[in-house]
């Protein structure tokens, strides 16, 4: 084969699977193969106030909802006046926690349509794309 035939093949071969590497979900960092808590974990879960049913969702819906408060929190502080430094660091925490929430919020809600107890935890929560 020609060099630069298969320099140019490599090429796409990697350009393809760069691409469908992106087009896919990051795998979840849960060791359960379906996500969700064993029966005994159910038992021990606190769910937090705001989420009664935390602890029956899907590790990735967990996970979801947690960055969803995280960022409520931060969207809700309020620097003191004149503290810039303070303010640099509510800026930087909704940035991080808000960017993609409206995006991943569809895509939860597409993916879990048929599990009501996704749909309704989800269905509680509101866009905050962003401080």
């Amino acid at each position: 084969m020609h060099p630069s035939l298969a320099a140019s093949l490599s090429l796409l071969l990697y350009l393809g699977c760069t691409d469908v590497q992106a087009q896919t979900s990051k795998p979840l960092d849960d060791p359960r193969p379906n996500g969700y808590l064993s029966q005994r974990e159910r038992s021990l879960c606190e769910p937090p106030d705001a989420h009664p049913t935390w602890c029956e969702q899907p590790h990735e819906v967990r996970r979801f909802l947690n960055r969803y408060d995280e960022c409520e929190h931060w969207r809700g502080e309020e620097a003191p006046a004149g503290d810039k430094a303070r303010a640099a660091e509510i800026a930087q925490g909704a940035d991080s926690t808000c960017k993609g929430n409206d995006r991943r919020l569809t895509e939860l809600r597409r993916r879990y349509r048929n599990q009501s107890a996704v749909v309704d935890a989800l269905s509680k929560l509101e866009r905050n794309d962003g401080p």
